[in-house]
């Protein structure tokens, strides 16, 4: 976020990629303010939360092109995982980074 109360991680592995090797999924944490919206399959909140099932929180496409990446996701208000009614938000992502960071 410009004004520094954000953050967004992204994690977007190749299509031969071994997750049995990097010890990661695809997944994305958008971070504004005291609000946390997590798109993560193999999440920490699935083991905390009775209300969290397979398919609210997740990458559902992302498509890697030069060092350009794009897709959409599911997300969960990471809060309302707690709260009773689990929010969930669909949407797309579009990230590009510079030539050191492709490999």
């Amino acid at each position: 976020m410009a004004d520094g109360d954000g953050s967004i991680k992204l994690v977007i592995k190749h299509n031969d990629a071994d997750p049995s090797v990097t010890y990661e999924v695809n997944a994305i944490k958008i971070s504004v303010c005291d609000e946390d919206w997590v798109a993560d399959e193999a999440s920490d909140l699935f083991d905390m939360s009775d209300a969290l099932v397979a398919g609210m929180s997740q990458v559902d496409f992302a498509e890697i092109d030069g060092n350009s990446v794009s897709g959409t996701a599911t997300f969960v208000r990471q809060l309302s995982a707690f709260s009773g009614e689990v929010e969930t938000a669909t949407g797309t992502f579009e990230a590009s980074c510079g030539e050191e960071r492709v490999s």
